[in-house]
């Protein structure tokens, strides 16, 4: 006793400053700074290895543990406490229903058993729960201490400070491979900053050095181990208890074990690594801590006084798995690294604090009472036949429903555990064979705050649709049948953790391919702006993951088992040895899984969810604070949360301002306003469709769960989503009210405006320029906008390949319309191109690369590459000199779709030439250009290339022609011809620059500087060695041959044919001269027909107000 007097304080000061710094810092915080709380408890009792002497018996004994036994240190109570007294009053049946909420708040799950993989246990069950995985089989029992205190339960805690306790009985099915450790673990990486990281490595050398032998990790970067602090089972737990087999193990709930303080004492000595564990005892242990409140999710009975913390603090939304696993090392040395392919859980139970489950039953409270009073008893047969039929009976949108079906379905456990367990693999499987009658198709990620923690969450947002044909009721059609059946989509809202859930559910650690991808994965659950390009790209992946579950037959081996087929306890101890038992283990995990699917997708189906007054949404809820005074000044008329499309592929929760001057967009907890638009630029507000692609492609009328409108400016069309038709038409009618959009336009007609070129940041990948960005969904139906009105412009179908073309072609024309007119430009011929420019967005160059033509491809990039460039030189302006090509090539993008689904890819300049052109080509050595880093970056788009090789396709590509400012449209019916006269043209004018021409005395071609960057494609080959680098020029002097004018053919023809004097080879440097504009090249314009040139002059013939740019 006397030895840990000495350390203790240290440790608790310690830990208590590890709390503080990351209370302070704000950061994700230690997984230790809550289980070193536990540690203080566990952790002196290891320390006894270290002593030489014991302390004897101490008259104050708690749980069968002696006072030197540092686990229950500190653990009796201050003073006694009265026995519990069943409520006689109101007050006291109020203080019991309260209880009874906050266990319901806490989900526990079994995510390592091998069979009923990830069903949910509960607090203070009135029977022990059974979990069985791959090493062990048992029960375990989950008890925590509620005000006022369970009746059932308070002989356990009285007199003990104790918040959560935890007991554990089995066997083990085979021997371990090594040391059974105890712990907590999280399931995925935190980030701790450098500072927290070093706090916590010092206490953790401190209690290594103390207590001997612990693991502890923040987790590594390939998910190979888990952030997790760990000690010896055999050594730490409370109480362990062996009995052999053919004996009575101890019960369950009781207080007492049975383990004497000598066998106590022996245990803790006992070196790591030389207790045994064998096959046929029962095993028999507990622990417990009074650090932790589970009921309320916060912190308890810290040291120095420091106030309760919420635990989403700690590690976000992350839950604590409580685990025990053997790990086998495979070093000569021990480790103190556990990885995940080294262990085998003997249990992981996953507790976590759901918040919405506290929301159902805060609006139901007699449903809160059921839950309370579970020891009442009914006639368990007629209950299950109401339970069954419920589920039989249940609709797929009705969540309230399903949650009631299992709140039954647990209660059945304390009278007939078989049964209520083969209902609910039969709501699994229902579930499951339910997810095969939806389609769900992504659309884009959401940040929103969570009111519960104030944090800001990772949401998915998906379409979906039940594939069953739905009539509308009561509509016929000409010949007296139902009419077509109508698409209907709804919006499905899911948290990124609960997809991270599912899918590790599915795919343990060691299952393949699909197992080591999501193990490699962070699935961020916490939005930060930096993290915004890398959560896009990992949405990609989630949703690649759950098309392939949602895939997967269901299993046939599935059918709930019941309790005739039930295996017995000698059958279950063989463990899983057999093929067939694999298998039907991978085929519980995917009923499981896609059962979880389901459920998720039918949780929450709109955007603005119930909330109760605690968790109402407001401006300041969502931490922006602004004072009355704050307001005055500003002038508000109008304010809100709302959720503005920060991106086609991001939805972010904003606070909206509508101010007499300007409209004010906030983020969550910022002091102000991020983007500020004002009303004199505004042109225009209408409802619109929520954006969602699978709608649009279906034919679909609405996308219900959310209500969407459109803010027009003349830079760009702001899409925001809100959650009732009465507050979107709300915004429409203050916008329109206070802005006057008709004026500002009207204003813009006579020139009294200034309109620029405004592009966004694309997320995917991160820090590039986003040109097409104005229309972020071009497709989106509603009112007519003033701009389409003013301009009567033609709107091109961009979902076929033809359209495509056209309206490349189309955006081409204007786009150097603007750049020669500069000076003097229509309002409408300005909005046209940037429309235009928006549409090719849905360009789905999938479709373009299955159903176009080798020339269709062709016509279609290389205008899309001047597009892209001409855009650039009016937005940005043309690089001034070598060194700020690349930055030009790579960071400049239009957006385009990919797939059915409408999936946004970005296209760079240097992608369009390297990654699509020349796809089949070797690759170029540019001075200006790292083609390797282009080539890596972007396999995404490999599979998009050109499939024939041709060196004239980077020599048609205008910025590879110095001192040309000459573009052509190309045709797919005459392009080769049009690359046959634009390479003939780039030989022409190189001529008469003098950089190509025919030294006869010295037997010497002079060629362009650019055909030595692209050498290596005339050689018909892949690249040559160094030593053959004349080959491939000599290759390069033949094929553009028939280019060259007679004249300097018959002098290279007279060269090449000198056998006593090899040709020699000289190239001329190339001019990075800055271009000032873009002209097309007329003749290289192949004949059309009249009606087709008139279409395409549209941006010339539009006429309008003029405005200076």
């Amino acid at each position: 006793m006397a030895d840990e007097a000495d350390w203790l304080p240290d440790l608790a000061a310690l830990a208590a400053l590890s709390v503080a710094v990351h209370y302070v810092l704000g950061l994700y915080g230690l997984v230790g700074a809550l289980l070193l709380f536990i540690l203080l408890e566990h952790g002196a009792a290891l320390s006894h290895t270290l002593s030489k002497t014991v302390d004897g018996p101490s008259a104050q004994e708690d749980d069968a543990s002696t006072e030197g036994d540092a686990s229950t240190e500190g653990d009796d109570e201050l003073a006694p406490a009265d026995a519990p007294q069943e409520p006689q009053d109101d007050a006291d049946e109020r203080l019991q229903r309260a209880a009874a909420r906050r266990i319901a708040n806490l989900v526990v799950r079994d995510v390592a058993s091998v069979g009923e993989s990830r069903a949910d246990l509960e607090m203070n069950a009135r029977a022990p729960a059974a979990f069985e995985t791959r090493l062990f089989v048992g029960h375990a029992l989950f008890l925590v201490r509620t005000q006022p205190e369970d009746a059932h339960y308070a002989a356990l805690f009285a007199g003990k400070r104790r918040r959560f306790w935890i007991q554990v009985q089995g066997r083990f099915k085979q021997a371990p491979r090594g040391p059974v450790f105890l712990g907590g673990e999280l399931p995925a990486r935190i980030a701790p900053g450098v500072f927290t990281r070093s706090v916590a490595l010092v206490i953790m050398g401190l209690i290594r050095r103390l207590v001997g032998r612990v693991s502890f990790s923040f987790g590594a970067d390939s998910a190979d181990e888990l952030p997790a602090v760990a000690f010896p089972l055999f050594q730490s737990v409370d109480q362990f208890v062996e009995t052999p087999a053919g004996q009575t193990p101890p019960a369950l709930g009781s207080a007492d074990f049975g383990e004497s303080e000598e066998q106590r004492s022996k245990r803790r000595h006992t070196p790591l690594g030389a207790e045994t564990y064998a096959v046929g005892p029962t095993y028999t242990f507990d622990f417990h801590t009074m650090y932790v409140d589970l009921t309320r999710w916060e912190t308890a009975n810290l040291p120095g006084g420091l106030n309760a913390m919420d635990l989403a603090s700690f590690f976000d939304s992350l839950p604590l798995r409580l685990v025990a696993y053997d790990v086998q090392s495979t070093a000569a040395e021990p480790s103190d690294s556990h990885r995940q392919r080294d262990k085998d859980y003997v249990f992981s139970f996953e507790v976590k604090y759901d918040k919405h489950r506290r929301q159902l039953l805060n609006d139901d409270e007699d449903a809160v009472t059921e839950v309370s009073d579970r020891v009442s008893t009914q006639d368990s047969v007629t209950r299950l036949s109401n339970v069954s039929g419920t589920g039989l009976s249940l609709l797929g949108s009705e969540m309230s429903t399903m949650s009631t079906t299992l709140s039954d379905v647990s209660s059945l456990t304390e009278e007939d555990p078989v049964l209520a367990q083969e209902h609910a693999a039969f709501l699994r499987l229902e579930h499951a064979r339910r997810l095969g009658q939806l389609s769900f198709s992504y659309l884009c990620w959401m940040e929103e705050v969570d009111v519960a923690s104030d944090v800001r969450r990772v949401h998915y947002v998906f379409a979906v649709q039940d594939k069953v044909d739905e009539y509308d009721e009561g509509v016929l059609d000409g010949d007296d049948e139902l009419a077509k059946p109508q698409r209907h989509y709804r919006l499905a809202i899911v948290s990124s953790y609960e997809l991270l859930n599912l899918l590790q559910g599915r795919h343990s650690p060691k299952s393949g391919k699909a197992g080591e991808e999501l193990a490699g994965m962070r699935f961020h659950s916490r939005s930060r702006i930096g993290s915004y390009s890398t959560i896009s790209a990992e949405a990609q992946q989630i949703v690649m993951h759950l098309q392939r579950l949602a895939e997967e037959p269901l299993p046939a081996s599935a059918l709930p088992s019941y309790s005739s087929d039930c295996p017995s306890d000698s059958d279950t101890l063989d463990g899983v040895s057999t093929e067939d038992d694999r298998k039907t283990i991978d085929d519980s995990r995917v009923v499981a899984a896609q059962a979880a699917l389901y459920k998720s997708l039918m949780k929450r189906q709109s955007l603005q969810e119930s909330h109760t007054p605690k968790t109402k949404l407001s401006p300041s809820r969502i931490g922006v604070n602004l004072s009355r005074r704050d307001r005055e000044d500003m002038g508000v008329v109008f304010e809100g949360v709302v959720y503005r499309y920060y991106a086609a592929e991001l939805l972010r929760q904003e606070v909206l301002l509508l101010t007499r001057d300007a409209l004010l967009f906030y983020r969550s907890y910022s002091s102000s306003a991020e983007k500020q638009v004002p009303c004199s630029h505004i042109i225009g507000a209408r409802v619109v469709e929520v954006p969602s692609s699978a709608a649009c492609h279906d034919g679909a009328s609405e996308t219900d769960g959310a209500f969407a409108l459109q803010i027009s400016t003349f830079a760009e069309e702001i899409v925001l989503c809100v959650g009732t038709a009465s507050t979107r038409d709300a915004w429409v009618r203050g916008v329109l009210q206070y802005c006057n959009p008709t004026a500002n336009f009207e204003r813009a007609l006579r020139g009294e405006m200034y309109i620029g070129f405004a592009a966004s940041t694309a997320l995917r990948p991160a820090n590039r320029v986003e040109l097409n960005s104005r229309l972020l969904f071009p497709q989106l139906k509603g009112q007519t906008p003033l701009s389409d009105v003013a301009s009567d412009r033609e709107a091109i179908p961009p979902g076929t390949v033809a359209g495509a073309l056209q309206l490349v072609k189309r955006t081409l024309t204007r786009a150097m319309h603007i750049l020669n007119n500069a000076q003097q430009l229509s309002v409408t011929d300005v909005l046209a191109f940037l429309d235009d420019a928006s549409a090719l967005r849905a360009v789905d160059l999938q479709l373009l690369q299955d159903s176009g033509s080798h020339e269709e491809q062709v016509a279609f990039y290389l205008n899309l590459y001047h597009t892209v460039l001409a855009h650039a030189m009016i937005a940005q302006g043309f690089p001034r000199g070598k060194g700020q090509w690349s930055h030009f090539l790579t960071r400049t993008c239009y957006a385009l779709s990919r797939g059915s689904e409408g999936e946004q890819v970005s296209l760079s300049l240097a992608e369009i030439e390297h990654i699509i052109l020349r796809a089949r080509l070797p690759r170029a050595e540019l001075p200006h250009l790292n083609v390797n880093s282009v080539l890596t970056s972007a396999s995404r788009l490999h599979d998009l290339g050109i499939t024939h090789p041709d060196f004239r396709l980077s020599l048609a590509l205008v910025l590879n022609q110095a001192g040309s400012e000459e573009v052509v449209i190309y045709e797919p019916e005459s392009v080769h011809d049009q690359l046959n006269a634009v390479v003939r043209s780039l030989l022409t004018r190189s001529t008469a620059q003098g950089h190509l021409e025919m030294k006869q005395d010295s037997n010497t071609i002079v060629l362009p500087r650019v055909c030595e960057w692209y050498r290596h494609d005339f050689s018909g080959s892949a690249r040559m060695r160094t030593g053959e680098a004349d080959a491939s020029t000599m290759y390069c002097v033949r094929k553009l041959l028939g280019f060259m004018d007679e004249k300097l053919q018959l002098q290279v023809i007279n060269a090449l044919g000198l056998d006593d004097i090899p040709l020699r080879t000289k190239f001329r440097p190339f001019k990075y001269t800055p271009k000032t504009t873009l002209v097309e090249d007329e003749s290289c314009r192949p004949v059309v027909p009249e009606n087709f040139a008139e279409g395409t002059d549209v941006a010339e013939a539009e006429g309008g107000g003029m405005t200076q740019l």
